[in-house]
């Protein structure tokens, strides 16, 4: 449907006058703010949480991005990021051990692959992953606006 309403003149279904855009069609217009806020706002970010010198090699650290708990690991030099809690009993994994690229729960034993976030005895429990990056010195986490 085509914008009929010349400059000035109100519209007959809502009274207001609207802003006259010769050939915008109110497809076009939902496909323009469509893209627009698209190519605007991203949907995820990348987010400093610790430097990188702050993790060695084979240790864990919690930290909060976001609002949300997020265990880092760096194994074979390669940062890893799951969420910190435990789905079992909500145990802060960061206080458990760090075995290769599984991490034990401190309170009732559960392990987890930091790599996919995948409960051993059943990979259809998962913990949350994050991307990470290291850039400048500083490890970035991806955290998705809509989790």
């Amino acid at each position: 449907m085509t914008l009929q309403n010349e400059p000035g003149e109100l519209s007959k279904s809502t009274g207001f006058a609207p802003y006259y855009w010769p050939g915008l069609t109110s497809a076009n217009f939902l496909n323009t703010s469509e893209n627009f806020i698209t190519s605007t706002m991203s949907k995820t970010d990348f987010v400093s949480a610790i430097k990188d010198a702050e993790l060695g090699e084979g240790k864990m650290r919690g930290v909060r991005v976001k609002g949300k708990p997020v265990l880092l690991a760096k194994v074979g030099g390669q940062v890893y990021a799951v969420s910190n809690l435990c789905p079992h009993a909500g145990c802060q994994l960061q206080s458990g051990i760090l075995t290769d690229y599984l991490v034990m729960c401190p309170c009732h034993g559960w392990k987890f692959d930091i790599r996919n976030g995948e409960y051993q005895e059943n990979h259809q429990t998962k913990l949350q992953t994050y991307k990470c990056q290291i850039e400048k010195g500083k490890i970035l986490i991806e955290i998705s606006k809509n989790k």
